[in-house]
Formats: structure tokens, sequence, C-alpha cells
């Protein structure tokens, strides 16, 4: 799930290289954004000063259903970043959110043409009944997808299928998934391990000036 806009530029920093941000509190970022911004304190460089103003209507038409809110509130304050070169969230920015939304829905065919080979532990894409619709991925093969299994976004699952061919559920949202995972506190079940580091490094993927 890498973009591929071209108004994308890839930035390893934030303009605001020289600026220490602390980590939103709470009742501001919510609980699960909180925990991912203390297990990956690199993303903090790369948060807006202010909340995006995302259409997400649009993103809903596209594809058909809406957004969970943590990944809504993910992309008001971040862009499309990767986590140690390793793992990719892409998110949309003002005026590519049905673009993303197009990519979620391309992305599905991955998992089509497992469950069409019977290689899927009986999982179906989306738009299929529980469905699995992909939200994030890592360079390895492993795939994060929500379970689509009713009408309330918050409170779809998130399916973990691994290169190695593990399938499971995380209860938690996305966000939740990834700060326990990026955290280390996660019982991984046939993901890779994460570096021992203290700080992976994050790269962002910030919206380029428009050509005159």
């Amino acid at each position: 799930m890498i973009a591929r806009s071209g108004r994308i530029a890839c930035s390893g920093r934030s303009k605001r290289e020289n600026e220490v941000m602390a980590p939103m509190d709470e009742p501001q970022a919510g609980p699960a954004l909180a925990a991912l911004e203390q297990a990956v304190p690199a993303l903090l460089a790369h948060r807006r000063p202010e909340p995006a103003d995302l259409h997400w209507e649009e993103f809903r038409t596209a594809l058909g259903v809406p957004a969970p809110g943590d990944f809504q509130l993910l992309a008001q304050w971040y862009p499309t970043f990767t986590v140690n070169d390793f793992l990719h969230v892409t998110l949309p920015i003002a005026g590519n959110e049905a673009q993303v939304a197009h990519g979620m829905l391309g992305d599905t065919e991955m998992i089509r043409d497992l469950w069409e080979n019977d290689d899927s532990h009986g999982n179906a894409p989306f738009p299929e009944p529980n469905g699995l619709l992909p939200c994030a991925s890592t360079n390895h093969g492993d795939l994060f997808s929500w379970v689509v299994n009713g009408d309330d976004p918050d409170r779809w699952p998130v399916m973990i299928a691994t290169r190695n061919d593990y399938w499971w559920t995380y209860d938690g949202g996305l966000v939740a998934f990834l700060s326990a995972y990026l955290g280390g506190s996660l019982e991984r079940h046939g993901l890779p391990p994460i570096p021992p580091l203290h700080n992976p490094p994050v790269r962002a993927w910030h919206p380029a000036p428009n050509p005159q």
C-alpha cells in the first residue's frame, strides 16, 4: 500500500526538524494514537501543527464503507509513513481521499487471489460478507486488514496475515495494533520481530508543492 501520487514527495524528516514535539495527551489524541506516539517517538517529527481537514464522505463514497475513527484521527494528524523502512501505512491527504480508498480496494485483489485458490484459510476479501480490507503492510509481505463484519467500523478487528501463513485477529483497532506491535508488547504469532531500536526511524510522504 505505497502511495504513488504525483503530488506526494518523500521526506525522511519534517520541515520542523529542529522543533521538539511532545506526544499529545489522550483526550486530544485518543489513547491508541497517544500510545503509538510513545512507541515510535520519531513519528512526532511529522505530526501536523493542526489536524488536516479531510473529506471523509469522499473516502466513504469511494470505499463503500466509512473509515474507523482511529484511522481518521491518525490521518488528520499524520501523512503516509513508513517505520524503519519496514512497516507502511498509507493515509489520505486533502484532495486524494478517493484515490487512497481506491488503492485499498485494489489491494483486496491480493486476498481475492488467495481466497479463490483456497489459500486464505476461508477469509474472503471485501466486499464479501466479513471481508478483509487491507489498511497497512510490511515489506516482508505481511498484510494487515480490517475485518468488515458490521456497520460500526470502530468495532472492526484487524486481521493479520503473515508472510509465513499465520492468520489471526487483533481485537483492537489498527492504531492500537500498530502501537502494540511497534512498541514490542504484542505476541507476534508469525510476524517478524521489530529490530531492538529505542526509537525506530520514520520516513513520511508529505504533499509536494503544486507545479507552477
